[in-house]
């Protein structure tokens, strides 16, 4: 699924830049042709308003004919094995073809020609004084350039030039073949000659066949040589080439010279010498490329779509404020040999200001808020405007905290898209209400009692639990089973998204102590307090004899001798209580 995702986006990367640059007014016939395309610094050609870029025509640069030079390039033919060419009208070994019409006017070492013969041992000669089927010596002895060397001598382009024997018996016709032809579109075609499968000669490398033998299987040769209107360029490919050394030698040359002979260049390493050239799977070939390197002729001009000039360098820097077309008008000048040749391509600049997108949204908190960003990311976030209450905003993350429960702040996202311009959306958040958990306590001769002044629906509880056996209700707070004069923490706690809990402490209150003894007299008795004093004797109950009991120190008078009373010592208050003893009057 990654491989298949990202052949999408690599096909839709490259037909956008396709969309962007326009074919060439005449499509390139190769590497020797004119080759025009147009880059931009901006990669897919696309700037804002107040971008610049730089664009840049690439093209084959030459010159004048007069003199050439030689470089590697790329094993990438225009043309295969597979198109449709004329035979090359040479069938014999070792000779030239009647003249071959170009088709187009070719300039070669300050010559112009139109016209040429082809060598069935793979060369092209532009020399007005051939004859048609004059033999070619097989095989050069002297380097490039010669104009004495039989091989050498009467030919310009030699693709390498060794001997090759179409029409040799035993080799199957149909296995081989020697053509020419005219490819691609006026004025920048190519003309082609081609070897495929060339059977090579001798014998010291290819017998004789034995009719009564396996099939005959020579040495062969696989070769192309173009030659490019408009830009006068020479290219030779070789598949293959191998070496006969027990034939001539097994020499070659792959190079090119003028007609007098004293003018000419080869590839490195491929002058006149023994040397083997790839191999019969095609792999490890050779390319090579003669271009005229005098005094350039080419111009190059650019037009706005106005059709006004704007540049006339390899390289244009412009700074377009609205969608714009430029196109590079190349012109190959040729004077007296076919004329200037020209070819154009155009490329659009697209100006666009592309809108950020700043949306996000908030979800409110108990203290604030915090945002999610849903468009681009990398902008600011404020409040608008600030509240002025000390609520605080993070400017990266847009999270609000110290918000004031209840109150709404409305949150601002700021966001630039490419070209710099702010883009900007708003959302509010209301700060969460917090619950309020406080409350007091009452105490009581056994605990306490709570009153809620804050939120209901909480729980209470001991915080922590005594483990005294005092008891709390959850719901009321209410402690009971309390020592008396013990303190306790009890904790009320609202739950919830803003939930709240507060502690509170309450003493229980310490309970009336009413404990006495009673001294038995003569008529009556004495009480002794042994706990709380301040509280109230009593008869109880009232014996009706006559007897008396002081309520405050609890003597009893006038009581009758043996008689028994009951007497009741009471501590008023909130914590009171009262207790009984009896005496027996003596």
């Amino acid at each position: 699924m990654k491989k298949i995702t990202i052949f999408i986006i690599l096909f839709l990367v490259i037909s956008f830049t396709q969309a962007q640059v326009c074919q060439p007014s005449v499509p390139s016939s190769g590497q020797g042709s004119h080759e025009l395309t147009i880059t931009s610094s901006d990669a897919d050609f696309t700037v804002c308003p107040t971008e610049c870029v730089s664009l840049t025509a690439n093209f084959l640069e030459v010159g004048q004919t007069n003199s050439y030079a030689v470089r590697a390039m790329p094993f990438n033919p225009s043309v295969s094995f597979g198109d449709t060419f004329a035979d090359a009208d040479v069938n014999a070994d070792d000779e030239w073809s009647p003249l071959v019409d170009l088709e187009f006017d070719f300039g070669f070492y300050g010559e112009c020609d139109n016209q040429a013969r082809l060598s069935t041992n793979a060369a092209i000669s532009f020399d007005p004084t051939l004859f048609t089927n004059e033999g070619h010596f097989w095989t050069p002895n002297a380097p490039i350039p010669s104009n004495t060397d039989p091989a050498l001598q009467d030919g310009n382009i030699f693709g390498p030039v060794h001997d090759i024997f179409p029409g040799r018996i035993g080799v199957d016709p149909n296995t081989y073949w020697i053509k020419h032809g005219v490819k691609g579109v006026a004025p920048f075609r190519v003309f082609t000659f081609t070897f495929f499968n060339a059977p090579q000669f001798g014998g010291g490398c290819n017998p004789d066949p034995d009719p009564d033998d396996v099939p005959y299987i020579p040495m062969r040769s696989s070769l192309m040589m173009m030659l490019y209107e408009a830009t006068n360029v020479v290219e030779m490919y070789v598949y293959y080439k191998p070496t006969c050394p027990n034939w001539a030698g097994g020499r070659a040359a792959l190079g090119i010279q003028n007609t007098a002979g004293d003018q000419g260049i080869a590839a490195p390493g491929r002058n006149t010498g023994v040397y083997a050239i790839g191999n019969p799977n095609f792999t490890g070939g050779e390319a090579w490329q003669f271009y005229p390197n005098g005094t350039p002729t080419y111009t190059l001009t650019w037009y706005d779509s106005s059709g006004a000039v704007v540049g006339s360098s390899n390289t244009l820097n412009v700074c377009p404020t609205a969608t714009e077309t430029y196109t590079a008008e190349l012109t190959y000048s040729n004077p007296g040999c076919g004329g200037d040749k020209t070819v154009t391509r155009c490329v659009t600049i697209t100006v666009d200001d592309p809108p950020a997108d700043p949306s996000f949204t908030t979800t409110d908190t108990c203290d604030g808020a915090t945002t999610t960003i849903t468009g681009d990311g990398g902008g600011i976030f404020a409040f608008s405007p600030d509240p002025g209450d000390g609520a605080v905003i993070d400017p990266a993350s847009g999270t609000v905290t110290g918000g004031t429960p209840g109150s709404t702040y409305t949150i601002i996202y700021i966001v630039d898209n490419v070209c710099g311009t702010p883009f900007s959306s708003t959302q509010t958040a209301t700060v969460l209400t917090a619950a309020d958990a406080s409350f007091t306590m009452t105490a009581t001769c056994d605990g306490g009692t709570a009153t809620i002044t804050g939120d209901a629906g909480g729980t209470f509880t001991f915080n922590p639990d005594p483990g005294d056996g005092a008891v709390i209700d959850p719901a009321s707070g209410t402690v009971t089973g309390g020592t008396s004069g013990s303190t306790y923490t009890i904790n009320y706690e609202i739950a919830g998204t803003c939930g709240d809990d507060t502690d509170q402490t309450v003493t229980v209150l310490t309970a009336a102590d009413p404990s006495f003894t009673m001294t038995a007299t003569c008529d009556g008795g004495t009480a002794t307090i042994t706990g709380d004093s301040g509280g109230t004797f009593t008869f109880n109950p009232d014996p009706g004899d006559g007897s008396v009991i002081d309520p405050a120190s609890g003597t009893v008078t006038g009581g009758t001798s043996g008689s028994t009373y009951t007497i009741n010592y009471e501590i008023a208050g909130a914590c009171g209580d009262d207790t009984d003893q009896t005496v027996t009057v003596l």
